[in-house]
């Protein structure tokens, strides 16, 4: 994993810009929660948010099925104001497709203290469905961006 930090420090107003640019990958995974990867960044202030996105292919394999992907920050989903996630579900009937799709979605989170704060992309099961196979970042760069920016007005 290569990571990158850039700041700008400006009155009144502060953004830090961090970047964890993943290699290439190739996981799979069937029928269980997993942790894709895991980012490690300094938050400066208290009354800040954080704004974090993933850049990155996805494909999700299987009959009926719905994978999530999601955000932690410190072991635990945002709360403030929501969870960060994206669904993608899968029903492909009595045919054989395997599309792998470029994938991005943000969101912010805020309520989350100064220090280091431990940013993790997971993937599991949408809710009332089953897991199919999740393919994250298969032969490709994929990226996590984390921002530190003003909250919400």
């Amino acid at each position: 994993m290569v990571q990158y930090n850039f700041c700008l420090n400006l009155p009144n107003l502060y953004i830090q810009l961090f970047l964890c640019k993943l290699h290439q990958y190739s996981n799979i995974l069937s029928h269980f929660f997993l942790l894709f990867n895991k980012c490690s960044f300094n938050k400066l202030h208290d009354n800040t948010a954080l704004r974090v996105s993933y850049q990155g292919n996805v494909l999700v394999n299987g009959d009926d099925v719905c994978n999530r992907w999601y955000f932690k920050f410190n072991g635990n989903e945002c709360s403030g104001p929501l969870s960060i996630e994206s669904v993608v579900y899968y029903n492909w009937l009595n045919e054989v497709s395997i599309i792998l799709r470029s994938h991005f979605f943000e969101g912010y989170c805020e309520n989350l203290a100064r220090g280091t704060v431990s940013v993790e992309l997971w993937v599991g099961k949408c809710p009332n469905t089953s897991m199919g196979d999740a393919y994250t970042g298969w032969n490709s760069v994929s990226r996590i961006m984390i921002e530190e920016v003003p909250p919400s007005q």
